[in-house]
């Protein structure tokens, strides 16, 4: 409840933890060109830096 709040984003606790895990880890591995690239981008990397 405290997470929904603080980012006002839905967040649950899941029924069966270890399951949800692995469904969200097959999920970064299908799109993990596109999260490399975004997460090895200079601007979004530094401190300061902008996301434009």
């Amino acid at each position: 409840e405290r997470i929904s709040e603080e980012t006002h984003i839905r967040a649950w606790v899941a029924d069966d933890s270890l399951t949800c895990v692995a469904r969200g880890a097959g999920k970064v591995l299908e799109q993990f060109e596109v999260l490399r690239q975004t997460l090895s981008s200079d601007d979004r990397t530094q401190p300061g830096g902008s996301a434009s």
